[in-house]
């Protein structure tokens, strides 16, 4: 009891303490009122909301009214082949606003107020009343302070009501975050739109993106991506993050402030105030979710992606051998059988279960490569080909019939399955209704039976960003749902997981809670370049940027995914990439795993040649030697909601140099590494922050401050702080390192 005592006469005291700091913020107002809310403390002055906690330095602000705001706008979302095309004009939007305070007590500020539209002909609008509420979100995440701006505003069809909300920043704050952003870093002077979309090919880089483009509207930009998040931090400890699913934009193209547009007439977001961004990235979490730390098998070697049935992944299982690879697994897409796809290639049929002629004597190969230690892991998507029982040569059960028959899949308008086509007009689909609760389980049964039933490891989860906005759902809006479609399709493989806990799913596709339903993610489809448009540079920075949102563990493939070789296109993936991705996962990724890629016949591939089946096999055993630490660091990220691979900024947020870093990685507090992105280099400039560090191939301490470190191939520029238990792990594998040779 006397404990219970002191610690509400303590959170009373804190209070007082945040009121009274308040309001010297606001001595300049005469008429500031501030209003304890929970932990946090409220002014308001007549002109702006100040948000401030006790306990920390950081704050939240408007800018002056009007900083809330209505926008009537002409919306249309044309789908084309998992890329969107936006059709926005805003028709009016509100030009002033009056605010007063309704209710207070010391959970909830509730506030109120009207939004006048100027003269506009085009505006069915002339004045909408609004409320404001400010409160704990839970008593579970008291160090959340929700905010829900609610407009009353209704309008016809094909029109939508967006809510805008105007944060004050300061020029120079560092602005960063919403999800996997592959080309930027700093967002401020960008105009940032919130859709879960492909990520593009090219996405800037020429003349692919136009070449792309002209084809499918397939090109994309620096913003689209798999892994859309509304939510950012700043370097002055602000963690913002919106709840809608909704379409919405982050403005921050005007220096001094944050324009966010929630395309909904209800807008919800909370907001953390913090001590650094790495503990905004902790109180994030604790709303978006925290990952599971992953099986100790899937780190103790490579995950090697093949292909071809039974006879050759044997022979694939003892090349390997012969070369030494540590192998943990083996990663085989193709399990469903083969379908060619005239305009794309070998493709696979998306209908759900083993290929038996195919793979001939499964259980046989699976129990011969578990003798060796290596496990399998296939291939899964939310899609149900429509073509089976008319072009599949030997099948059991036709997916797409049984669902459709059951109304388990998207709809169009004429209530109808939804058909859509991936890369080429002739590979159609329809899609599992995932906001159908029957749907759900009947997906998740086929998926324990027909993957977890046949001894499968795991699987990539892939695709979940293609449903159309104009898709009719069991439940919901396809513009509320489109976003978090993602999430749902990894509460499936969640559910058909539930009771193999060695069984790990990854996904490209997410939104705001997807990390707390997913076992690991993955970056998508990068081409085969060396460039931070869509190349190798591009898997780095997504994972600094998806672990600021709560994308703990991530990887790539290894030497990228896709390749063009036509209409005068030439990428395919040479043997310089291929080796400097494979220096660049073994240190960053939380897997090592391989893909042949689109054309795996045209691609250089990790058994091409000798030599590089021997600096394939040293960069897995590299990998493996910090599997320890990646093992601590997964439950401290548990524990704290901090991603296993960091940029500098987090732990360094104070240092000039290190914020701004982006082409070197902390594998936690303890592992530097800084990856090669030219094929002509041999060495390049590190920058290693305060404290001690011993370069890996040649025992040598290094000051902090900037090097030039050789980083010939085979011996990427990787350090570990002194007396640190991942600098024992490293120095103890060391020999055996050196003794696979590569070069």
């Amino acid at each position: 009891i006397g404990r219970s005592t002191a610690r509400m006469h303590a959170a009373a005291a804190h209070r007082i303490i945040a009121v009274a700091l308040l309001a010297l913020v606001c001595a300049g107002s005469p008429s500031a009122q501030v209003f304890p809310v929970g932990r946090f403390s409220v002014a308001w002055d007549e002109r702006a909301l100040t948000i401030t906690r006790v306990d920390t330095a950081a704050r939240w602000q408007t800018l002056a009214l009007p900083f809330l705001s209505a926008g009537v706008r002409e919306f249309h979302v044309e789908e084309d082949e998992g890329m969107f095309l936006i059709h926005d004009r805003t028709l009016c939007a509100s030009q002033e606003q009056t605010l007063e305070v309704v209710s207070a007590d010391p959970n909830t500020l509730a506030l109120s107020g009207t939004l006048t539209f100027g003269q506009t002909p085009a505006c069915p609008l002339s004045a909408v009343n609004y409320t404001l509420t400010l409160g704990a979100c839970s008593p579970a995440l008291d160090s959340h302070l929700c905010l829900a701006a609610a407009i009353d505003a209704r309008v016809t069809a094909g029109r939508v009501v967006s809510t805008n909300i105007v944060i004050a920043s300061a020029p120079d704050e560092l602005v960063r975050g919403f999800g996997v952003q592959y080309s930027a870093w700093d967002l401020k002077g960008r105009r940032v739109p919130i859709l879960v979309s492909e990520q593009g090919v090219g996405r800037g880089l020429e003349p692919v993106t136009t070449a792309m483009n002209l084809l499918n509207h397939g090109g994309g930009t620096w913003a689209t991506t798999y892994a859309a998040v509304p939510h950012y931090i700043t370097g002055g400890n602000v963690s913002f993050s919106l709840e809608n699913s909704e379409y919405s934009v982050f403005d921050l193209q005007q220096l001094d402030r944050i324009v966010v547009e929630a395309y909904t007439p209800i807008l919800r977001a909370r907001l953390a105030l913090a001590r650094s961004p790495l503990e905004c990235v902790g109180a994030h979490t604790l709303y978006a979710g925290r990952m599971a730390p992953l099986p100790d098998w899937i780190m103790t070697g490579a995950i090697v992606g093949y292909q071809g049935g039974t006879a050759a992944v044997r022979d694939m299982h003892t090349l390997l051998q012969e070369h030494n690879v540590p192998v943990a697994g083996y990663w085989l897409q193709d399990w469903t059988g083969i379908r060619i796809d005239p305009r794309f290639g070998q493709r696979l049929w998306w209908n759900w279960e083993l290929d038996e002629a195919y793979y001939y004597n499964w259980t046989g190969l699976l129990a011969d490569l578990a003798a060796d230690g290596a496990r399998v892991m296939t291939y899964v998507n939310p899609y149900l080909a429509d073509t089976v029982a008319r072009d599949k040569p030997h099948y059991r059960r036709d997916l797409f019939r049984e669902a459709a028959a059951q109304g388990f899949l998207v709809k169009n308008a004429s209530g109808q399955p939804y058909i859509l086509a991936s890369a080429s007009p002739d590979f159609t689909f329809g899609t599992i209704d995932a906001t159908n609760a029957a749907a759900r389980a009947w997906f998740s049964a086929v998926v324990r039976e027909n993957m977890v039933g046949t001894g499968q490891y795991g699987w990539m989860a892939d695709f979940g960003e293609y449903l159309p906005f104009d898709s009719v759902l069991d439940r919901g809006d396809a513009a509320s749902v489109h976003n978090n479609f993602p999430t749902l399709w990894a509460s499936i493989n969640a559910d058909a997981t539930q009771d193999s806990p060695n069984s790990v799913y990854f996904m490209r596709s997410a939104f705001t809670t997807s990390p707390a339903q997913t076992r690991l993610f993955w970056l998508g489809d990068q081409l085969v370049t060396w460039d931070g448009y869509d190349g190798m540079q591009t898997a780095l920075l997504g994972m600094l940027t998806g672990g600021l949102s709560g994308f703990a563990f991530s990887h790539s493939d290894i030497g990228g995914y896709t390749m063009l070789n036509r209409s005068g296109l030439h990428y395919v993936r040479s043997k310089p990439l291929l080796l400097r991705w494979m220096e660049l996962s073994a240190g960053a990724d939380a897997i090592f795993r391989s893909h042949l890629g689109n054309l795996p016949a045209a691609s250089w591939q990790v058994f091409s040649d000798n030599a590089t089946l021997a600096c394939f096999a040293r960069m897995a055993a590299l990998h493996a030697a910090l599997a320890p630490e990646r093992a601590r660091l997964m439950v401290e990220h548990v524990a704290t909601g901090a991603p296993i691979v960091r940029a500098l900024w987090l732990h360094y947020p104070a240092d000039p140099t290190a914020v701004n870093v982006t082409d070197e990685y902390l594998l936690g507090p303890d592992v530097l590494g800084a990856p090669v992105f030219a094929e002509v280099d041999q060495a390049r400039a590190v920058y290693l922050p305060p404290g001690c560090w011993v370069h890996l191939w040649t025992g040598e301490a290094r000051p902090p401050g900037w090097s030039t470190i050789n980083a010939p191939v085979g011996q990427p520029a990787l350090f570990a702080r002194c007396g640190t238990q991942a600098l024992h792990d490293l120095q103890r594998a060391l020999p055996a390192l050196l003794a696979v040779p590569c070069a």
